[in-house]
């Protein structure tokens, strides 16, 4: 035991100084969008949990693979969720290679975390929380028949619910799939078994879908008890009802997928480690990739090309170019943004993270129908300052507020779709300034 200690020294030492290079050389390309929040905290609280070594069966080159290539993709894509997973990939390499073969989980955990994840979970659970305020309306109306649906809102004559971002947002749906995944390697260890890699998406959208039935009930409750919010009542309702409709079914769940589809972990007799000298090959040309992309990470931004910025003048509004590429249109009425067109499979601008990134709080969202067309509706609340926004997708010939219709009709070659965001101070100076802009596109047809 004694002669074996300072291999294992060595063996742990190697990794982490190797881990901490790549992560100096990559930082200021992974700084500017991994943000120290509560997500990556629990993230990285959740690793440790999740990732199990086989010291006894080393060498793999599976994520060396998977590193090279997402790194590759990342200058032609630039979706800067790429050069992420392909970092975790370069880190998971390290591990499995010098240290032990590791399982598959961090790999889902990481994935789950990544900006490209993270985005998702914003942008789909703002329409998720308007359909869950619809549900949660039909089934309040079998107690409440006077109950009305108005967007996130539930009306019972001068008493307002809110289906607010806590209650169906990023940190919740976030928070849930990680624990998730704790629950399933607590498992594994206990029954010895590791669940393929095949069922993991099919355990995420039931996880996803427990995550809905929860709030839902949670919301009901608040009706039924009348448990306005910032009240004691309203988030032990929320916290209960998170634990006992999600939490517990989603342990049972998690149970349930092991049991059945579970694999048994392979007897520890077999032993396998690559030449020195290739893994050493390899870590250099992983840390050669990633010093060379943040390097030039200015280069490989998601910018849209010049001739995408035209844009029609909008008469008694002063035009200007930030930055960002994003067109500014303002008056002492409106202020509007087109922002940049993005790949159907790139990240949009989406004033769900700006005004979030601002300072501003989403209130009151709601879809408006204005003839045939749909705008997303909300109030942006700053300290004592309320803003009324809107905001749509439009490439000069088709208006949609559906971020598969967009997607599906630029994957097909239509023309980029720019987002269009309106501001205004009131309620009655948005719809007049939303009559006028739909009207008549501010993006010319031939873009």
């Amino acid at each position: 035991m004694i002669l074996n200690l300072p291999n294992r020294v060595v063996s742990t030492t190697r990794p982490i100084l190797l881990i901490a290079v790549g992560a100096l050389l990559s930082f200021q390309n992974l700084s500017y969008y991994l943000r120290f929040d509560f997500n990556l905290i629990l993230t990285l609280m959740a690793l440790p949990v999740c990732i199990t070594v086989e010291r006894h069966h080393r060498g793999s080159w599976r994520y060396a693979v998977l590193s090279v290539g997402l790194l590759a993709l990342y200058p032609v894509l630039k979706v800067q969720s790429l050069f992420f997973l392909g970092f975790c990939s370069f880190v998971l390499f390290i591990i499995d290679h010098w240290m032990g073969k590791i399982n598959h989980l961090p790999m889902a955990l990481l994935l789950v975390s990544s900006p490209f994840a993270l985005f998702a979970m914003e942008v789909i659970g703002f329409p998720l929380r308007l359909e869950l305020t619809q549900w949660a309306a039909f089934c309040c109306r079998w107690f409440e028949p006077n109950l009305v649906a108005e967007g996130n809102r539930l009306l019972l004559g001068e008493e307002v619910f809110r289906v607010d971002p806590e209650c169906m947002g990023l940190k919740l749906m976030n928070t849930t799939f990680v624990l998730g995944l704790a629950f399933l390697a607590y498992f594994q260890r206990k029954r010895n078994q590791f669940l393929p890699l095949s069922f993991i998406p099919a355990w995420g959208l039931l996880s996803l879908l427990l995550v809905l039935i929860g709030n839902l009930i949670r919301i009901v409750l608040i009706v039924f008890f009348r448990a306005m919010p910032e009240t004691p009542l309203h988030e032990i309702i929320g916290l209960v009802t998170w634990l006992v409709y999600t939490l517990l079914p989603l342990l049972g769940l998690t149970y349930g997928f092991l049991r059945f589809w579970g694999k048994p972990t392979e007897a520890k007799t077999q032993h396998r480690s690559a030449p020195f000298r290739n893994g050493v090959l390899m870590t250099l040309l992983l840390l050669g990739l990633l010093t060379g992309i943040n390097i030039n990470r200015d280069e490989f931004r998601n910018r849209p090309k010049q001739q995408e910025l035209a844009t029609r003048e909008l008469p008694g509004f002063t035009r200007k170019v930030n930055d960002h590429q994003v067109v500014q249109y303002e008056n002492d009425l409106a202020l509007i943004y087109v922002k940049p067109g993005v790949h159907f499979y790139g990240a949009d601008h989406t004033p769900l993270i700006c005004w979030k990134g601002s300072g501003y709080q989403f209130r009151n969202e709601r879809i408006l129908t204005l003839g045939e067309q749909q705008i997303f509706a909300a109030e942006l609340l700053q300290n004592d300052s309320k803003l009324f926004t809107a905001w749509w997708y439009d490439n000069g010939s088709h208006q949609t507020i559906s971020q598969w219709d967009w997607r599906w009709r630029m994957a097909k070659g239509e023309p980029s779709f720019r987002l269009i965001n309106l501001t205004c101070s009131s309620e009655e100076e948005l719809h007049h300034q939303l009559q006028s802009l739909l009207s008549h596109s501010l993006i010319p047809d031939s873009v």
